[in-house]
């Protein structure tokens, strides 16, 4: 009897001590348990994931829709995962432009297409920690520069691991300056063939790192997601 009661207890006590609240957001956004860590550095990467051009071949975290919306979702929630972000609050967008979201806009939080070209020495890293972007301005290295010769490539992706080097394998719809390009799936709606849009070249450091090739929508590739400041 006295076993019997013992057994109790201690079941009781065990039961009590799994379902405490302790850092339950922290459960609830890391199912996998690691508490994530904090960077000093902003980063540029390239995705693992592929997808066509209506973007819901994208998966992390609790992300849906599509279009933009889910893009900049899965930017974030990966960064995440693999400790990519400076803080609890900081956010990553997609590099993807349409005709009335440009990426240059996106990166100062907000969107549209009539914005004031954001300023500042920031420095963008790839996940193998080198320096890619030096600023916003300049005009070789610099993420809106119109003469690019980067000092490394984004060929990175969240993890570390290189991406292979093939061309016109990232989706940007963005031209240099952040700019839309000439076309981007329907506003990345549209992921057959019947539209197509602007690709860039993650082993590229030159204009080809953003505005290559168009490509039809039906074809998977990955996305950039970069930090912002």
């Amino acid at each position: 009897m006295r076993s019997s009661a013992i057994c109790q207890t201690t079941l009781i006590l065990c039961l009590a001590i799994s379902c405490n609240n302790y850092d339950l957001l922290e459960k609830i956004e890391n199912p996998g348990g690691e508490k994530e860590r904090y960077s000093d550095r902003l980063f540029i990467f390239a995705t693992t994931q592929t997808t066509q051009g209506n973007l819901t071949g994208l998966n992390a975290g609790s992300c849906g829709g599509s279009g933009l919306a889910r893009a900049d979702c899965v930017c974030t929630a990966l960064a995440a995962q693999h400790h990519r972000r400076m803080g609890p609050d900081r956010r990553f967008i997609a590099w993807l432009s349409t005709s009335v979201e440009w990426a240059r806009c996106r990166m100062l939080g907000g969107g549209g297409n009539a914005c004031t070209s954001p300023t500042g020495a920031f420095t963008w890293y790839n996940t193998a920690m080198q320096p890619v972007f030096t600023s916003y301005e300049a005009t070789a290295t610099g993420l809106l520069g119109n003469a690019p010769a980067l000092p490394n490539a984004t060929q990175f992706t969240e993890n570390g691991a290189m991406a292979p080097a093939v061309a016109n394998d990232v989706w940007t719809g963005t031209a240099l300056g952040g700019t839309n390009g000439t076309t981007h799936c329907a506003g990345w709606t549209d992921g057959t063939n019947a539209s197509t849009a602007d690709t860039g070249t993650v082993f590229h450091t030159g204009t080809s790192w953003t505005a290559s090739t168009a490509m039809a929508c039906d074809i998977f590739k990955r996305i950039y997601c970069i930090a912002l400041p």
